[in-house]
């Protein structure tokens, strides 16, 4: 199923907007709120964890270690296909 397809005139933006802040606050909502839901704690740990396994030392990355290593890993890959 394709993503909803949002069409907006440019000289209808601000008064969207404004519709769109009134309507907040006829539900008692706040007007600026976080869009998203927070990150299960379960998940933000686990993803924390593969970030950590998955991703060089910061002194590589900044060095260029880290890519260096990544491109001569590709290029030995590559030349072992052909």
């Amino acid at each position: 199923m394709p993503g909803k397809e949002i069409v907006l005139s440019l000289k209808d933006i601000q008064r969207k907007r404004h519709e769109a802040k009134l309507e907040m606050l006829r539900l008692g909502l706040p007007v600026r709120r976080k869009r998203s839901f927070p990150r299960d704690p379960e998940k933000r740990e686990a993803l924390l964890e593969w970030l950590l396994k998955v991703t060089p030392p910061a002194e590589d990355i900044l060095s260029g270690k880290a890519f260096s290593e990544r491109f001569r890993k590709n290029r030995e890959r590559e030349d072992g296909r052909d």
